[in-house]
């Protein structure tokens, strides 16, 4: 409840906070969605989330090294059989291609950190 400083004031409903500290949102069970996965920073962000037990989709407009960066995030993830690490080849300037994604992400998880 928001209380004003000035007692003449009515009493409000405060919103709820959002926490987006990355203690609150790398941690296993939530869901990342990591463009440019297939290397460089991509690939590294999807390994330490997968590393940490968190659920990873990887997109990236390269199929084949797509498929590779998979692979290698599947043999590191804390529990691989529990863990939900999907790949998409997306090309994330394509509107309805990242509409497409985000309702099967939302669909399938529920959420997305």
């Amino acid at each position: 409840v928001f209380q004003p400083s000035k007692p003449d004031h009515i009493t409000m409903a405060a919103k709820p906070v959002i926490d987006l500290t990355a203690k609150a949102i790398l941690k296993a069970g939530n869901t990342a969605v990591i463009t440019g996965a297939s290397s460089g920073i991509g690939r590294a962000t999807a390994l330490y989330c997968s590393s940490i037990g968190m659920n990873a989709w990887m997109i990236d407009i390269d199929e084949e090294e797509l498929k590779l960066a998979q692979e290698l995030v599947k043999g590191k993830a804390k529990d691989a059989k529990a863990q939900k690490i999907e790949m998409r080849t997306v090309d994330v300037s394509d509107y309805d291609a990242m509409c497409k994604l985000s309702a099967e992400v939302f669909d399938g998880d529920g959420k997305c950190n």
